[in-house]
C-alpha cells in the first residue's frame, strides 16, 4: 500500500515523494515530509506549502474515495485512509489470496491495482 500511495502523489505532485508513518497514529496512516524539500525551492515556509499541497491533494479527482483527510499539521501532510477505500483494498486481497503479493510487486502493477479498487469502489 505504500507504494501505492506514494505513486498516487507523485503523480499528483510532479515530484519524488517520501512516504512516511507519523510519529502520533492520530495524526493519520502515512505522513510526507515533502513541504521541507520544497520550501527551499519556493521560498515559502513548510507550513505554507505543506498547506497547499494538502488542499490540491485532497481536492485532485485522483484522491476522491481514497483519502479520509489530507491534512497539513507542522510541515508534514498527513494522510488518513478512508475506510471504504481500505474495505476494498482488503476485499481485494482476500478474492487473490496468495496472487495478492505478486499481482501488486511492480509499481506499475500497483497503480494499476489502486486503479482497480478505486474504480470498484465508484461503481457502488
Amino acid at each position: 500500500m505504500h507504494t501505492l500511495i506514494k505513486g498516487v502523489l507523485e503523480e499528483i505532485l510532479e515530484a519524488e515523494v517520501i512516504i512516511e508513518y507519523p510519529k502520533d497514529r492520530e495524526h493519520g496512516h502515512y505522513a510526507t515530509p515533502i513541504a521541507f524539500n520544497l520550501a527551499k525551492v519556493f521560498k515559502k515556509s513548510p507550513l505554507v506549502i505543506a498547506e497547499e499541497l494538502a488542499l490540491k491533494i485532497s481536492t485532485h479527482e485522483k484522491t476522491q474515495g481514497f483519502f479520509d483527510r489530507v491534512v497539513a499539521c507542522k510541515g508534514y501532510i498527513n494522510f488518513t485512509l478512508s475506510l471504504d477505500f481500505l474495505e476494498r483494498f482488503t476485499q481485494k486481497a482476500l478474492e487473490l489470496k496468495e496472487q495478492f503479493g505478486s499481482q501488486i510487486k511492480s509499481e506499475r502493477s500497483q497503480k494499476q491495482f489502486g486503479s482497480q479498487v478505486k474504480s470498484e469502489h465508484s461503481q457502488k
